[in-house]
């Protein structure tokens, strides 16, 4: 039984190998979070350089035990790079006594023996983020505490950009209609099954976002049958998961643009490499041959990326189709018909049933 809405393709390849932006050093959330991590290691060193210069003038011996140890230390090391081995041994025995040396100095003026060593947050990997190459690793591997401080950006990052009560898990089918009604709504369906297709098919976009076959959405359909509130859905699950979203209005899209080339300020580049576009209200803007042709230049750029990087984009407009075809070109359209699966909303305003609900019963 169709709903009215385009399916899904359902040819299926295998799932690429990504790199999601919160795992390149070129993310500002990532940089957001070492940044702090430099901070927060230098202000512990500054703390320790700090107690080592009360230290020194305090207790007699400990200057002269701490020349002992570094002398002892770089002995070591060269003589381990020379590959002289026995010698190299030696002097790490005589580095280990003058550590132990300056323990007992500290200790015997009532100092811990651990007084003199930077206090870190994370002792696996002394607030760098990154422990020390395992096995001979080509690369640092990330420290658990790095992972879960990303997370936390990318979780307030989120909550900034998109309604945490949006998801969904959330979403409440009871607000559209259980009887099927063609004439009024458009589709065979009932708006209740109609939208829970919806979903689901939202879910699967979420769960394959990173599959070549995975397509991208256009929404159609009347104000207040949940084309927006999907849409954030969709955007702060994949924000959540690491994914670089941006989601903008079609007015705001065609100003960041005009003004982006203008200014050379990478606001276009941005756009056109996001992960995730999601444009609302499209058809909004004013008509014009230039907007029409920023927006399919901005369609073809999109699909024209590498097969190995992610590039979906996700079109949210009130119009019907046959109202769209009214309104762009036939470029565009055909691109939108090729390449988009259409997402028929169909319903009353939820917004007014919600309203309703809860004036009849306040706190719900």
């Amino acid at each position: 039984m169709s709903s009215g809405n385009t399916m899904p393709a359902s040819t299926k390849t295998s799932i690429i190998t990504h790199r999601r932006r919160t795992e390149r050093m070129d993310d500002p959330r990532v940089k957001t979070v070492l940044q702090a991590y430099a901070d927060r290691r230098d202000q512990a060193i500054r703390e320790a350089e700090g107690r080592r210069r009360e230290a020194l003038e305090r207790i007699p011996g400990l200057a002269g035990a701490e020349a002992a140890s570094r002398l002892a230390g770089l002995s070591y090391a060269r003589l381990s790079a020379m590959g002289r081995l026995e010698e190299a041994k030696a002097w790490k025995m005589e580095q280990e006594a003058s550590l132990r040396n300056i323990a007992c100095l500290l200790q015997e003026q009532g100092y811990p023996a651990d007084w003199l060593e930077p206090v870190f947050y994370c002792s696996r990997c002394r607030d760098q983020g990154y422990l020390p190459n395992p096995g001979g690793a080509p690369s640092p591997v990330r420290c658990a505490c790095l992972d879960q401080r990303i997370r936390e950006e990318i979780a307030r990052s989120v909550d900034i950009r998109f309604p945490p009560e949006h998801t969904l898990a959330a979403f409440d089918e009871t607000l559209f209609s259980p009887e099927a009604d063609p004439k009024k709504y458009g589709v065979t369906l009932s708006p209740r099954e109609n939208v829970r297709w919806i979903r689901k098919r939202c879910q699967d976009f979420v769960r394959d976002f990173a599959d070549p076959a995975c397509r991208n959405l256009l929404f159609t359909g009347p104000t207040g049958t949940g084309k927006t509130f999907m849409a954030n859905c969709i955007g702060r699950e994949l924000a959540l998961k690491g994914y670089d979203v941006i989601r903008l209005t079609a007015p705001q899209l065609f100003d960041r643009i005009i003004r982006g080339k203008f200014d050379g300020d990478g606001t276009y580049q941005d756009i056109l490499d996001a992960e995730l576009l999601i444009v609302d209200d499209l058809g909004v803007e004013s008509q014009s041959a230039a907007k029409f042709s920023i927006f399919y230049d901005l369609l073809e750029s999109r699909n024209r990326t590498e097969p190995e990087k992610i590039c979906r984009t996700l079109l949210s407009t009130n119009f019907k189709m046959k109202e769209l075809v009214g309104f762009y070109d036939e470029r565009i359209i055909s691109r939108l018909l090729h390449w988009y699966d259409i997402l028929r909303f169909a319903g009353d305003d939820a917004r007014l049933t919600l309203s309703a609900r809860r004036r009849e019963c306040p706190g719900s």
